[in-house]
């Protein structure tokens, strides 16, 4: 089972920002938005199509081509790491194409949750070594009953939400957060690791015990990755169980030609 990893946060907080030291050699990006430009420098010499280590669809199809391609036997088995950016336009790009074709009713909503979900389950059949990270958007959650408000992964409405919610499918979900230094008023980006409250909102981060050992970190998407392999590995979660062998079925005694029919 692959290894999945969310990366949230809001706009301009660092999501993008943090793969500026991914390995060109074992990752593979698959950017979500053709717009959008991955923001550090020299990034279109270390990741492109002749490199065979990034690609732009927003197709489910294509993107889970691409990542069923990483296996032992495929053309991209070298591939330690797929990064999706931005996960959340999957849904909105089709919320958009739907709004085009004139589309109504609620099965539509019904289609793109279940749609997420396929993917999600996909991920959870590819190999034990690979990890995958989802680049994702994040907004206020509207439950009034909190004491304290929550952040929560966008999506396209509260129909979507009642039938998938990421969160609970995976076991490392980090946030991002910018401080800004006092003397330069520069930002500085981080990531966070587990629920805390900040700012006067909750924020459900969380990954496993001992995996990271401060609640901030540097927002290095590389180092993170190390980290989240070393821990798996400790744990023996990153190796194919063996597979059972297949016994043989007794064979049936055969009919005798005159009860073949």
């Amino acid at each position: 089972m692959a290894k999945a990893i969310i990366v949230a946060g809001k706009t301009g907080t660092g999501k993008s920002y943090s793969m500026r030291n991914l390995r060109p050699e074992e990752t593979l990006i698959i950017n979500v938005v053709p717009l959008k430009d991955i923001p550090f420098r020299g990034y279109k010499k270390k990741f492109n199509t002749q490199n065979r280590n990034f690609v732009e669809t927003d197709d489910y199809h294509q993107i889970m081509k691409f990542i069923a391609s990483t296996k032992a036997d495929g053309p991209l088995k070298h591939i330690k790491t797929v990064v999706i950016d931005d996960t959340i336009y999957l849904m909105r790009n089709e919320s958009f194409n739907t709004i085009r074709a004139g589309e109504k009713g609620y099965d539509k909503f019904n289609r793109m949750a279940a749609n997420f979900q396929e993917l999600l389950y996909f991920l959870s059949k590819q190999r034990a070594d690979l990890q995958v990270v989802l680049m994702m958007h994040v907004e206020k959650d509207d439950d009034t009953t909190m004491e304290f408000p929550e952040y929560k992964l966008s999506s396209v409405g509260k129909l979507v939400d009642k039938q998938s919610n990421p969160l609970e499918l995976v076991t490392v979900t980090l946030f991002t957060d910018v401080e800004f230094d006092d003397e330069e008023d520069e930002p500085i980006y981080r990531f966070i690791t587990r629920r805390t409250k900040r700012h006067g909102f909750t924020i459900p981060a969380k990954s496993p015990v001992g995996m990271f050992e401060e609640r901030y970190i540097d927002n290095d998407l590389q180092a993170v990755l190390d980290i989240s392999r070393e821990y798996y590995e400790e744990e023996g979660t990153m190796v194919e169980p063996p597979k059972k062998e297949e016994k043989p079925s007794a064979a049936k005694p055969a009919k005798p030609a005159a009860e073949i029919k």
